[in-house]
């Protein structure tokens, strides 16, 4: 029998984790077996000892208890747990569609597929979508390479969908033998990361049109907490470290439209969340100063040239980014738009 491992990394999610728990323990039929891998990182609400009693209560279900380290943190601890064939990663206020996945893990099984990418049904507290199981076939892709979906989507997520972490039904194995791990201390942006570094090591992937996880838009929820410019520049320049290492690997260096790609993911993680955000909060010259030696030392500042191709910016847009990274530019404007 299949078994299928699901991580949820824990921290405050005492009102949830519950149904979370319970909706993936409902992918359990026949033919696939389940275990669910409930990583506490360090909460401080209750959560903890609500784990611990439905540990008592169901017996596919292991707790991990650790100290606070972060989402990366945690997920890596439930990777390194985990003893399935096939993992997900689900967030702890989400939900999966009952009895919804065993078919699609069957059939990535049967034709080799190591990566099944899927999208979501979207809710939030205010607008919940009711939503029965199997509604619909198992409707899968033929397969791609990694690289190739790469280059068919513009990064690791299908266009439209909204994804993360959770976007994807992995083979374990690809998982073990890529040794690709999520990068701790990111705020955001982790998941990414971690499918573009996996990716080139994937040769069969696949997508389904099928919806079946349910993601809870939480105001609360790292994703909607606001984070100060500092912590968003370190972030973004981490990231874009990142970016910029993927295509030293061989088999992105040597394509010059993947490499396009990679650079048109790093620029907007820069200027749109780091850059034009000071002109919104009226930035200090001593700020920016500060930021920009932190780019410049790791060859960041100027921002890089427009991709020849899948460039992020056209038209206007494109005309205003390469203004901006003229030498002495913006901090001129900076000042001038500090005055207004």
């Amino acid at each position: 029998m299949i078994k299928i491992s699901f991580v949820i990394p824990v921290y405050n999610a005492k009102s949830t984790i519950r149904r979370t728990i319970e909706s993936c323990l409902r992918q359990k039929c026949s033919n696939l077996d389940v275990e669910v891998l409930a990583v506490d990182d360090g909460s401080t609400d209750g959560s903890s000892r609500e784990l611990d009693s439905l540990a008592a209560e169901f017996p596919e279900l292991k707790v991990i208890h650790k100290e606070n380290a972060g989402v990366s943190s945690a997920r890596n601890t439930g990777i390194d747990a985990a003893k399935g064939e096939y993992m997900m990663f689900v967030d702890a206020d989400d939900y999966l569609s009952d009895n919804a996945i065993a078919g699609l893990v069957l059939e990535m099984a049967s034709r080799g597929i190591q990566l099944l990418a899927h999208g979501a049904i979207v809710e939030s507290p205010d607008s919940p979508v009711s939503y029965l199981g199997n509604p619909q076939p198992e409707v899968i892709s033929t397969t791609v390479s990694g690289l190739e979906y790469i280059r068919e989507n513009e990064g690791p997520y299908k266009k439209g969908q909204v994804s993360g972490a959770w976007g994807f039904i992995i083979s374990r194995d690809i998982i073990l033998r890529s040794r690709v791990r999520f990068i701790e201390g990111l705020p955001f942006g982790e998941d990414s990361l971690f499918f573009l570094y996996l990716l080139p090591h994937v040769q069969t992937i696949a997508t389904t049109d099928r919806k079946f996880y349910h993601y809870v838009q939480c105001p609360t929820s790292a994703m909607h907490r606001p984070h100060s410019l500092r912590k968003v520049a370190g972030a973004s320049l981490t990231r874009c470290i990142h970016n910029r290492r993927l295509t030293t690997i061989p088999e992105i260096a040597s394509d010059s439209e993947l490499c396009d790609i990679i650079t048109a993911r790093m620029i907007p993680i820069a200027f749109s969340r780091v850059f034009m955000r000071m002109f919104r909060e009226k930035t200090s010259l001593a700020e920016f100063r500060r930021i920009r030696k932190q780019y410049s030392s790791e060859g960041f500042w100027p921002l890089p040239a427009l991709p020849a191709t899948h460039s992020p910016y056209t038209g206007r847009k494109a005309l205003i980014y390469n203004l901006l990274r003229l030498r002495g530019v913006f901090p001129i404007l900076l000042v001038l738009n500090k005055l207004r």
